[in-house]
């Protein structure tokens, strides 16, 4: 179980130039950002029910998982890797390859995007709006938010109680997370979460879940 829960314990987890804005103007741009991210985190909380698929990149591996969200509960699985996870009440079952363990939320850290989305709303940050892209035939809106090493390790450290010392070695390498949301400005639906996790200015692992309605 090491293996796989410290995979996941990390899941916690772009030419012209213009003119620079004046201050109050940066100001507002920045205020209407950080607005936006609430409502699209929240949004996307306040969904009962949504499928995803989540890919983790990472130590020259990749991993793709489909998963769906219900409620507080969910299920991801890669059948060719005979990977599934599943989250029912308070308890986190895996198996791999047949081999199946049970562990708590706190013990396997930020895993689901809802994890993620809880977490995002109560750390705080400056909040970027990096533009408009062209995504699956649609313009979506890319927001950013950088974490650094102190508010990663003091959220990481509440949300996961006492920490093993498993979690206390990674925590001790630094990390800082790098997140960016993709939304349809029109109605603020979420489309694509990254997260970038770095540490010691190295790029060490990419999560990034889509989104998609239930079948």
């Amino acid at each position: 179980m090491r293996r796989l829960s410290f995979l996941f314990l990390l899941i916690l987890l772009a030419a012209c130039s213009h003119a620079a804005p004046d201050a109050s103007s940066k100001q507002s741009v920045e205020v209407r950002a950080a607005k936006d991210w609430q409502s699209v985190v929240g949004k996307q909380l306040a969904q009962k029910e949504y499928a995803f698929q989540l890919t983790v990149k990472g130590s020259g591996e990749t991993v793709t998982m489909n998963g769906e969200q219900s409620g507080q509960d969910w299920a991801m699985k890669n059948e060719g890797k005979q990977i599934r996870v599943f989250k029912k009440g308070d308890q986190i079952h895996l198996s791999r390859s047949g081999t199946q363990e049970t562990a708590t939320p706190r013990q396997l850290g930020l895993m689901s995007p809802r994890d993620h989305l809880l977490w995002m709303q109560h750390v705080g940050g400056r909040v970027e709006r990096i533009g408009m892209v062209k995504w699956q035939g649609k313009r979506a809106i890319v927001l950013q938010k950088d974490l650094n090493e102190r508010q990663v390790g003091k959220i990481l450290s509440k949300w996961m109680g006492t920490p093993s010392s498993d979690f206390a070695e990674i925590i001790g390498h630094q990390f800082d997370v790098r997140y960016r949301l993709w939304y349809l400005p029109k109605n603020h639906t979420l489309e694509q979460m990254v997260a970038e996790i770095r540490s010691e200015g190295q790029l060490r692992q990419t999560i990034c879940y889509v989104f998609h309605p239930m079948r």
